[in-house]
């Protein structure tokens, strides 16, 4: 895999690397938002099952 990595000069690695950091602070922030949502959808049903419980 880093075998192609050699035949960069030091501002081709740098964009490499701020690519990187880009795509993984957006992988991290829809992983964050997912998982909210999942959160959100819980507490509904939380909710739900708890008025069902108390009729």
């Amino acid at each position: 895999m880093g075998e192609d990595l050699d035949s960069l000069n030091l501002k081709e690695l740098q964009q490499l690397e701020q690519q990187l950091e880009s795509s993984l602070k957006h992988i991290r922030s829809r992983k964050s938002h997912l998982m909210m949502e999942s959160i959100s959808e819980l507490q509904k049903k939380e909710r739900s099952l708890q008025e069902e419980n108390k009729a």
